[in-house]
């Protein structure tokens, strides 16, 4: 971690960690335990210098990996904001106003949803309705098939007896009057 923020700011072996941190730089280095007296000697600057180094060195790389970070953010919300504009037909639409654009495209949807709900209820019940009313139109059109059966079967007895030899011996296809029909006409 140490040489990695080291090189970071451009200072780099063991020579600088020896300068930056000395008790840290003389075991570095190999002078074992007069170093470290050497290193007791130095003025607390030399201490703060280096911790105030490693604090830059720490700022320079969150800020880096935030920027990153938000340059990620920032193209992912721009492709957000082309997509809603595509759903909403609207090529104009403020990227700030995305968040209550979707929230109206939400219930649009449900408000279309519940309505195909209540179409298709309405054409079931409609089916359900016609599927009565044909079995009803079949239970009269029978009826009626019988009636016009009856009424043939009427006609056809009708004619034949109008064809049929009368008892009195009078010639085919005439027959004499009945007495009342003889008392209304003259």
């Amino acid at each position: 971690m140490l040489t990695l923020i080291l090189s970071l700011l451009g200072l780099g072996g063991v020579g600088t960690a020896a300068l930056l941190f000395p008790p840290f730089g003389a075991m570095l280095l190999g002078f074992g335990k007069s170093a470290l007296a050497i290193a007791a000697k130095l003025p607390w600057q030399v201490y703060a210098i280096a911790a105030l180094a490693a604090v830059v060195a720490f700022l320079i790389i969150s800020r880096g990996h935030f920027m990153h970070r938000a340059h990620a953010d920032e193209g992912q919300l721009a492709s957000i904001c082309e997509k809603v504009r595509i759903a909403d037909a609207n090529p104009h639409l403020d990227c700030a106003k995305v968040s209550d654009q979707i929230l109206l495209l939400g219930q649009a949807l449900q408000a279309t949803t519940k309505a195909i709900g209540e179409q298709n209820a309405a054409i079931e019940r409609l089916a359900k309705q016609t599927a009565d009313e044909q079995q009803i139109s079949a239970k009269a059109e029978k009826v009626a098939s019988q009636r016009a059966d009856a009424a043939q079967a009427t006609a056809q007895r009708l004619d034949r007896s109008s064809r049929s030899a009368p008892a009195g011996g009078a010639p085919a296809g005439t027959c004499a009057p009945s007495p009342t029909l003889l008392e209304q006409w003259p």
